[in-house]
Formats: structure tokens, sequence, C-alpha cells
């Protein structure tokens, strides 16, 4: 497991797609402890939820807070898996995650197609008010 965070921070956005199909395999396995299934579970809130520990409206803190707390997050869980467990899933999601880039993309796709058309409706049923 390399935990070096430097080299890891540069190389995190083209891996991120992999990284959340890896750690949805690995909360599916039953030798996940439950702590590290709670810890995702907030990891997962905390990105989610429209509130920070610090608030984005302050300039460099609000992003700060996101860009140091996610990453710990993500290094708890990482610290709470058995060990090889997390290297395993990275073989085997290595093989699958190419056949699913499609999904995703279509996922993704459909998404954003449901934010503009909810979007959409706000701005025409505000005006016409």
């Amino acid at each position: 497991m390399n935990l070096n965070w430097a080299s890891s921070l540069r190389r995190a956005p083209a891996k991120t797609p992999g990284t959340i199909f890896r750690i949805f395999l690995v909360l599916k396995d039953s030798r996940t402890p439950l702590k590290a299934k709670l810890l995702s579970l907030v990891m997962a809130v905390y990105l989610l939820s429209p509130l920070d520990l610090i608030t984005d409206i302050i300039p460099v803190l609000g992003i700060l807070d996101d860009l140091l707390v996610i990453p710990m997050m993500f290094w708890l869980f990482l610290k709470c898996l058995p060990p090889g467990l997390w290297e395993e899933y990275e073989e085997r999601s290595a093989h699958v995650l190419p056949r699913t880039k499609k999904i995703i993309l279509t996922a993704v796709m459909i998404f954003i197609a449901f934010w503009s058309l909810s979007l959409g409706a706000i701005f025409y049923f505000s005006a016409q008010w």
C-alpha cells in the first residue's frame, strides 16, 4: 500500500473512477470491518453534503478543508482494512473497470441531463410566476 502523499495527489484525478469502484468492491467483501464501512459512509456523506467544516465562502480555506479532510478519511479507511485486501481488489478492478467505463459515462450523461432539465424547469416556471 503506497501512502506517499505527494505522488498520490498528482495521480489522484486520473485514478478517481477506479478508486471509487474499488471502494465499492471492498465494501461488498465480508472481510471488510464495520469500522471501514462506517468511515466510507461518513466520507460519502461529507462529499455529497452541502455543509463543510469551513465554509467555501472563505476564499482559500473553504477549498483547503476539502483537500485535507477527504484524503485523511480515505487514508483512515485504508488503515482500517485488513492487510492485502485493497491490493487484491486493485488487481480485480483493473480487469473490470475498462468494461464499465461505458456504463459510467452513460450514468454521468443521464445525471447531467436530469439536472439540466431540472434547472431548465425551475427557470421556466420561475419566469412564468
